[in-house]
């Protein structure tokens, strides 16, 4: 990453911070307190979950996340952190294979449609390194997503798949 992409990064973070905070003050401007402390909490809770997102090390799969969250394609992704150890898996690996599932994603879906996903990075202890990923939206061709996702990597395992639902799937690391 260079410079001026590093910096675009922290704007787009900035953004996001100041609409929550606009927000909460437009509530106190109209003498909402009660949604003033609502979109507070809320704002508290984003803030706590994106410390943990950053704090993992794993900083090449942290970077390739915002970047794609960052690259407006119309599919977003919201990290969920669970480790109950060190990841047991490589940087690398991990970041490449985000972002080519990311793609596999937006080239079936729907281009005019906003879809949000998930991704859970889980490391129980003495347990093998796993994501499980979750993307909410409507599928041209959810079968052919699923054989590219099996296609991708033999360790990914697909849940549940709906054409205007949503894909559940995990991957476990070797």
């Amino acid at each position: 990453m260079n410079e001026r992409e590093a910096i675009d990064l922290l704007r787009h973070y900035r953004h996001t911070l100041s609409n929550h905070i606009q927000l909460m003050i437009s509530y106190a401007q109209m003498g909402k307190l009660d949604r003033v402390q609502e979109k507070s909490a809320e704002l508290i809770e984003l803030i706590a979950a994106d410390q943990q997102f950053q704090n993992m090390p794993l900083p090449k799969t942290i970077v390739a996340l915002l970047q794609l969250n960052h690259s407006k394609s119309g599919l977003e992704w919201t990290p969920i952190v669970q480790l109950d150890d060190k990841p047991k898996v490589a940087d690398q690996e991990l970041a490449s294979l985000i972002q080519e599932i990311h793609q596999l994603i937006i080239e079936q879906s729907m281009n005019l449609l906003l879809y949000h996903g998930t991704i859970k990075f889980h490391q129980p202890k003495d347990q093998p390194f796993q994501l499980n990923i979750t993307c909410h939206g409507t599928f041209n061709q959810i079968d052919q997503l699923k054989a590219a996702l099996l296609k991708l990597d033999k360790a990914i395992q697909i849940e549940s798949a709906t054409t205007e639902e949503a894909l559940v799937f995990n991957w476990t690391a070797q």
